[in-house]
């Protein structure tokens, strides 16, 4: 795969929540925080929405990670938490930059706390996940765009018109039989990690009444973000095809990608 500024995208088309100053209580029950993905990765930004909370108040959200720290979320490795002031209809939008630690620090689940900035109470509570080295996602229309096309060079892989929608949780607003645009992003830190990757997709159709994913296809290596010279998704490695995996085929400079069939259609 190309290292492209850390992070290379292999993309793939699939079928298929103090009290205030005035005298009444600031917090009521039903307060909530929840973030925009269930997962991400070293580098990204979460966003954490807040709803249900009282209208001017000020609503500490405290981010612990993986190895138990707590710091703020600007990248800084600034010790403690953000304070935020609550919109008037309740709610709340934070983001916190998962980067400035090294990448041991972002491995595996973070805890977020809503809590009272005057008693440490906690209101409101939920998790993420975070893998500082791979990451899948789909393509959501309830996010953003997710336009492709039939042939990469001219349409979600061309650089002009790159796809925004993209998330690892939910997708929606898709139909049966419409192509959904999946990516793996693969972080490569450092110039040792420059080396041959396996990627096995496997899926199910039809399979003992399950119905899954019809078919795949438009595979091929693209940009990362903040890669030079390059937009976020722009191809930037043809994938060659293979009905059958030829044993003493291997990814080479020239050819970096093989993707190896078949794939089935209405058959178990």
């Amino acid at each position: 795969m190309n290292r492209t500024s850390g992070i290379t995208v292999l993309a793939i088309g699939l079928f298929a929540a103090v009290w205030g100053l005035h005298l009444a209580p600031a917090f009521a029950a039903g307060e909530s925080v929840a973030s925009d993905q269930p997962e991400y990765m070293m580098g990204d930004t979460a966003y954490l929405f807040g709803n249900g909370f009282a209208a001017g108040s000020s609503v500490v959200v405290e981010v612990q990670r993986p190895n138990g720290s707590i710091v703020t979320g600007n990248g800084t490795e600034t010790s403690g938490s953000d304070t935020v002031t609550v919109a008037a209809n309740g709610s709340f939008t934070y983001a916190y930059w998962l980067s400035g630690a090294p990448a041991v620090v972002y491995d595996g689940t973070f805890t977020v706390r809503a809590k009272v900035p005057s008693t440490g109470t906690v209101l409101a509570t939920t998790t993420f996940l975070d893998n500082p080295q791979y990451g899948l996602q789909g393509c959501s229309r309830g996010k953003g765009d997710c336009t492709d096309s039939e042939s990469p060079s001219t349409g979600w892989a061309d650089g002009a018109t790159p796809i925004n929608g993209w998330t690892s949780g939910a997708l929606k607003g898709w139909f049966e039989l419409e192509n959904v645009p999946y990516r793996l992003r693969i972080t490569l830190p450092a110039a040792t990690d420059a080396k041959t990757y396996y990627i096995m997709n496997e899926h199910d159709n039809y399979s003992a009444g399950v119905t899954g994913i019809d078919a795949g296809s438009d595979f091929y290596v693209g940009a990362g973000v903040g890669a030079t010279g390059y937009t976020e998704g722009q191809k930037t490695k043809n994938c060659v095809f293979q009905a059958t995996r030829t044993a003493s085929s291997n990814p080479t400079t020239s050819s970096p990608c093989i993707v190896t069939g078949p794939t089935y259609t209405g058959v178990n």
